[in-house]
């Protein structure tokens, strides 16, 4: 049954100058007010927390380097359209419904006072189709929620203005303080720079805001029903396969991007990352053996490694050519060796203050994405998760155990005391001016990267503010340390539940991986492993597949 909700809706009504707006009752919309204690008003806070942090000029000049080449993959209007179907607005707590159901709302409310106008009607059905970016790699905030023009003064009607821009370096530019853009088509500034052209689109710009504004609600349109109507549109204004342009995100991590349509018509896309070791193409007969054994278990354990994560830019440490072990003779600091040497300390601290930026902004993947739908479907009792890079929760995933810990959270091993990662991030900075964070530093599986003795020379590591001791650390197992018992409690609760385990990703050579698959087998239960590459069970489990998660997942019938 269809609710009453509509899905990736712009949730910036509340905030927006337009003049139409301003008698509209304001309890029908988001509360924006802040509350750490509320999860989804702290979600959508962190979204434009992010957004007002990192969209920048020179953020911008780079998006638009790798997005308007055009050359990237090709589809159709509708099919792009179809493509948002599963799309969740980060920024919107209180949507579930796809966003083609707003497409066409708008449209047909447009049609409805503009009959004969049907190249409007169009521009309703496509006015959000720049969302598809968000299927290749691009974090949420780089794509929804409110839009604001950067390179001018901030304006207040901004969506948390005054709390949310203090990191953002333009602020402090003096070059982009003279004023804002907003009032050009709410307030009637600017005019005098417009042509007749201009002023003719001002004219239909503030129409459409209209319907984009007040047709997120009411009356869910039938949209196979429509589809035929707006077909013909498409076919006489922008018919065919269109090129499409399509994420590079960073030329480091992702050769390629393409789109692969299926004998269902449904549009695959894909990144090719450095850190995915060669594989072969996805068998047909593998996607009936995964299809079948989720569709037979209904209480599936799931097992996620470093491998899950890859297809999101970063590295794993044992694929062959591509992971850390096989491009670099550095290994990860052993625990006793942080414990017991202050220089190792340091050394870490410094490599993952420059790291943190980027590896704390990579965003899930389809993988992560479709372990949250088997979560919705009740087909997961838990998830447990090698890695420490918190992407099954940034996918929605609400069953996570993270077996070797966080790197989002950083304690003191002498007392109680605990800090938020990113927070402690700004602690570094302030003792660390200067040393500067670059984009080019090759990442590690654990969000650090390789840097020069000078480079590190004169990195500050902070105190404990509680009790004056030197032990700060990342809240993860490290390699040498021993996983918590009462996490490992939970691990053999969860596998006396389930009646099945899919290990993800993961060569199982770390022992804490290899004894849950061992511990299934000997209760009788069947294990199966999609990683390519061979692991640690290979000998044991019921079967194994080879295969990239982002060609395999999207072919099952789920």
């Amino acid at each position: 049954m269809v609710k009453n909700k509509i899905a990736m809706l712009d949730v910036s009504e509340l905030m927006r100058p337009e003049l139409a707006f301003a008698s509209k009752p304001i309890g029908r919309y988001r509360d924006y007010n802040i509350d750490y204690e509320d999860p989804i008003k702290e979600r959508v806070r962190i979204t434009y927390t992010e957004m007002h942090t990192n969209q920048t000029i020179d953020y911008v000049k780079k998006k638009m380097a790798e997005w308007l080449s055009f050359d990237k993959f090709e589809a159709t209007i509708m099919e792009a359209l179809e493509s948002l179907n599963d799309l969740v607005d980060e920024s919107d707590p209180d949507v579930d419904i796809p966003n083609i159901v707003h497409a066409f709302q708008t449209a047909e409310r447009i049609r409805a006072v503009h009959p004969h106008h049907d190249w409007f009607h169009l521009v309703g059905l496509i006015h959000d189709l720049g969302k598809v970016m968000a299927f290749k790699g691009e974090p949420q905030w780089s794509v929804v929620g409110d839009t604001f023009p950067v390179g001018c003064a901030w304006a207040n009607s901004i969506v948390y203005k005054d709390t949310t821009f203090n990191k953002n370096p333009d602020t402090y530019d003096p070059r982009y303080k003279f004023h804002s853009f907003y009032p050009w088509h709410s307030g009637g500034d600017y005019d005098y720079l417009c042509n007749e052209d201009d002023l003719e689109m001002k004219k239909w710009v503030l129409e459409f805001n209209k319907f984009d504004l007040y047709t997120k609600g009411g009356v869910i349109p039938d949209v196979k029903e429509l589809k035929p109507y707006y077909q013909s549109l498409i076919d006489k204004y922008i018919p065919g396969l269109l090129k499409w342009y399509a994420l590079n995100f960073s030329k480091m991590i992702f050769k390629t991007c393409e789109v692969i349509l299926c004998s269902n018509k449904r549009l695959i896309f894909r990144c090719n990352s450095n850190f995915v070791p060669k594989h072969k193409p996805v068998q047909s007969s593998d996607v009936n053996t995964l299809d079948r054994f989720i569709k037979e278990h209904k209480k599936i354990l799931v097992l996620t490694g470093a491998g899950i994560s890859t297809e999101s830019g970063i590295p794993d440490y044992r694929s062959a050519d591509v992971g850390l072990y096989a491009r670099s003779k550095n290994r990860p600091v052993i625990y006793q060796q942080f414990v017991n040497d202050p220089e190792v300390r340091i050394r870490y601290w410094a490599r993952n203050y420059v790291g943190w930026p980027r590896f704390s902004s990579m965003s899930p993947n389809y993988a992560h994405e479709f372990l949250k739908k088997l979560e919705d479907k009740n087909k997961i009792v838990h998830i447990i998760t090698q890695n420490v890079d918190n992407l099954h929760t940034k996918a929605g995933s609400k069953n996570v155990l993270e077996l070797h810990g966080t790197a989002y959270v950083v304690h003191c091993l002498n007392c109680d005391y605990t800090i938020d990662r990113h927070r402690f991030q700004d602690v570094l900075s302030s003792l660390n001016p200067q040393v500067s964070i670059k984009e080019l530093y090759n990442l590690r599986p654990d969000g650090d990267v390789e840097l020069t003795p000078e480079e590190i020379s004169g990195f500050k590591v902070p105190k404990c503010p509680k009790c004056e001791g030197n032990l700060l650390i990342p809240h993860i197992v490290f390699f040498g340390d021993n996983i918590p018992k009462k996490r490992v409690q939970r691990v053999n609760e969860f596998v006396e539940q389930c009646d099945s385990l899919l290990v993800m990703g993961s060569s199982l050579f770390v022992y804490s991986g290899y004894r849950i698959v061992l511990e299934t087998k000997s209760a009788n239960k069947s294990v199966a492993v999609v990683n390519i590459g061979p692991t640690r069970a290979d000998d044991c489990i019921n079967f194994k597949i080879e295969a990239k998660f982002g060609e395999i997942l999207p072919l099952l019938n789920l």
